[in-house]
Parts: structure tokens; C-alpha cells; sequence
């Protein structure tokens, strides 16, 4: 920001330079059109003017493009995160019947072994150490069932 303050700065005191020796009357033409004799001082503040004003709506332009796509993105993240942290949670069911779904048993015992691993730093030995069965090792026979 400050490098661009001292740029502005500069071209200011350029423009403001230029004005004060350039005093003499000038006639514009621009196509057909034809000014009286006006000031070549005010010929080129009012060019640094236009200039300045292009560029400050054209730069508006590309600043409501980038915001409404920063604000679909940042609702994109939104749902996208909202959507990850139901994944996360555990399912919750009044089913008692969940032991049946070989997947949903497949499911609780694989969360129960990265808790595990996660709580080994906390030294949480609540969960009993895996086995082939806590890793979904089952017989073809009691997944088609």
C-alpha cells in the first residue's frame, strides 16, 4: 500500500510539474468537435483525470467479479465443511438392530481403532486392542447373511 501512495505521490508531482510550465492556450479537436482556447494546464488535468477515472472503474469491474467469486467459493466451503463434519459424526440410530449390517460393524470398528491410535498419545486404554475380526477380517459366509 505504500509503494502505491508514493507512486501516486510521484505522479502527481509530475503532473503538477508539467501544468506549471506548460501554461499556454491550446485548441482541442477530437473528430469534429472543436474547443475554444482553454489553459494546456487544464487540457492535461482534466486527461489525468479521465485516465484516473477509467482505470478506478475498470479495476471496480474485476474487484465485483473477484468478490462474487470469493463469496461463491467461501458458500461452496461452507456446504463442503457441513457436509464433512456429518460425515464425521457418528451415526446415530435408535435401531438396536445395527450388529446386523456387517458394514455399520465394519464401520464402529474402524472408528474405534483410529480413536484408539489417536488416544495412544493420551494413553486412553479404554478400547481393547484390535484383532483380524476388529478389522473386518469376516468369513465370506457372514457377509452374505
Amino acid at each position: 500500500m505504500a509503494v502505491y501512495l508514493i507512486g501516486v505521490l510521484i505522479f502527481a508531482a509530475g503532473i503538477a510539474v508539467f501544468v506549471v510550465q506548460n501554461t499556454a492556450l491550446v485548441t482541442v479537436q477530437f473528430i469534429n468537435w472543436v474547443s475554444p482556447e482553454v489553459s494546456l494546464a487544464f487540457v492535461i488535468l482534466a486527461a489525468a483525470l479521465l485516465g484516473a477515472l477509467t482505470a478506478f472503474f475498470l479495476d471496480s469491474i474485476r474487484y465485483f467479479k473477484v468478490a462474487k467469486q470469493v463469496k461463491e467459493l467461501m458458500s461452496a466451503n461452507r456446504r463442503l465443511e457441513k457436509e464433512l463434519r456429518s460425515l464425521k459424526e457418528p451415526e446415530k440410530s435408535s435401531d438396536d438392530n445395527v450388529e446386523s449390517n456387517p458394514l455399520s460393524t465394519l464401520s464402529r470398528k474402524m472408528r474405534k481403532e483410529i480413536s484408539r491410535r489417536e488416544g495412544k498419545k493420551k494413553t486412553d486404554d479404554s478400547l481393547p486392542p484390535p484383532t483380524g475380526e476388529d478389522l473386518g477380517e469376516q468369513p465370506v459366509e457372514e457377509l452374505k447373511s
